[in-house]
């Protein structure tokens, strides 16, 4: 895990702000609606069930993907990127985020960019998964610190993802731990994890 000395005042205000935290799950969920409405026309889908299901399953690819190199090779790896990320490690209830105005005029350049050059109806419903899996990953993320999950599959990603928090080195992915495995970065050895509602 890298460290800095870099100061921190600035991503605090930046990133630290209670209203940017909560402000940004309905920013992005209107993102992700506003998106997919480009694939309609006269009330009508322009894409078939299938290409919609394939753009499902692309988007969490795509996406998994991104978070992963993110915090591995950015987060991890560079001390001016991993900045706020430091601060989630050293805090992991704090709410810290990236401000929504910043992801969303950066989302709107690609999307009026690629829109420019491709068939704005199958770009937007890839965008609306892709960004849909992100806000998810947030949110399940938010609550991996706080509670502690009954259902099987959310209790394997939050082990996964608390693991990585008793050591940093390992299970970079929080949304597709098979890159974990795929890419040789998944705990080889038993590492014991305290669920948060377990803690005293």
């Amino acid at each position: 895990m890298n460290t800095t000395t870099h100061r921190t005042d600035w991503i605090n205000k930046l990133c630290a702000s209670e209203f940017n935290y909560w402000f940004g799950y309905p920013v992005n969920l209107a993102l992700v609606v506003w998106f997919a409405s480009h694939a309609f026309a006269g009330g009508q889908s322009q894409l078939s069930i299938l290409e919609w299901l394939l753009f499902l399953i692309a988007g969490y690819l795509v996406w998994s993907t991104i978070e992963y190199m993110a915090h591995r090779y950015i987060y991890h790896a560079i001390a001016r990127f991993g900045i706020g990320h430091n601060l989630h490690h050293q805090n992991p209830t704090a709410l810290l985020g990236v401000p929504w105005y910043v992801t969303t005029l950066v989302l709107l350049g690609i999307f009026y960019a690629l829109s420019w050059v491709l068939d704005p109806a199958p770009i937007g419903v890839f965008m609306a998964f892709s960004w849909f899996f992100y806000t998810l990953g947030c949110f399940l993320h938010h609550w991996m610190h706080r509670i502690t999950f009954n259902n099987p599959v959310l209790r394997l990603l939050q082990e996964h993802h608390l693991i990585h928090h008793v050591d940093p080195d390992v299970n970079f992915a929080v949304l597709g731990p098979f890159l974990d495995w795929m890419l040789f970065s998944g705990n080889k050895t038993p590492v014991s994890v305290e669920f948060p509602g377990e803690r005293s």
